[in-house]
């Protein structure tokens, strides 16, 4: 989170320190595993109430593919193979 803020009707401002944020493991991985690296972020939000406006900015990063790439279709077959379908390299 970049930042997390409250604007009050008067005009003033409220930061939510960064302290109060806490990242958690997705809801989704007690049930699918697969899903073990999602992550979600909570954050207490210091002085919200009724009326207040809430400010806040998020940045994502993403570390590592969310799917593998298969490179073997983008590979060149050489010009005696044939695939289980019957069509074999295109010609050039």
């Amino acid at each position: 989170m970049a930042y997390v803020r409250v604007r009050k009707p008067d005009g003033s401002v409220v930061e939510t320190p960064p302290e109060n944020v806490q990242e958690m493991a997705a809801q989704v991985t007690h049930q699918a595993p697969f899903y073990s690296d999602l992550h979600e972020k909570h954050v207490a939000v210091k002085g919200l109430s009724v009326g207040d406006v809430l400010e806040f900015r998020t940045e994502e990063h993403t570390t590592k593919p969310l799917a593998p790439v298969l490179l073997t279709n983008l590979a060149p077959r050489s010009s005696n193979t044939e695939t289980k379908d019957g069509c074999g390299p295109p010609s050039l």
